[in-house]
């Protein structure tokens, strides 16, 4: 009786493990070249790739967001995405910030990802990097 109970606890854990697992997981890559690049008017632009898996079985639409501080903005060549049952689809991002909210060198940014219905389904941090203070770029607004 012992083993038949600990054989069902198992199954129900592996059940609620698979049915409770995120149907949605994100990367978020930095990469190789320059960190950043300075923009006309003072703006700090950093380039991200991006991996979005869908782990369920049906296709769906993701919209991608990113957090950071108000004038903060990303520029993506489709928002929401469309990525296949158990895909992944690989999207390159830009995030432009004005220098004189970063010019610490150094911002914490969150990749947020949400479902057609609002649906907060995954959250990566990442860093925003800018020149570090000192006198302001060509172009910054100080």
């Amino acid at each position: 009786i012992v083993y038949s109970v600990l054989l069902v606890a198992l199954l129900v854990a592996f059940f609620w493990g698979v049915g409770t697992r995120p149907q949605i997981d994100l990367a978020v890559i930095r990469p190789a070249g320059d960190p950043y690049a300075m923009l006309a008017g003072g703006i700090v632009s950093n380039h991200f790739s991006l991996m979005l898996f869908n782990k369920g079985a049906t296709a769906r639409d993701y919209r991608i967001a990113v957090v950071g501080p108000e004038p903060t903005r990303m520029i993506a060549p489709l928002n929401p995405v469309a990525v296949a049952g158990g895909e992944h689809q690989r999207m390159e991002v830009f995030v432009n910030i004005p220098w004189d909210y970063v010019n610490e060198g150094r911002y914490p940014i969150r990749f947020q990802v949400y479902d057609q219905q609002h649906l907060l389904l995954a959250d990566r941090a990442a860093m925003f990097l800018a020149p570090r203070g000192g006198a302001a770029p060509a172009g910054a607004l100080r």
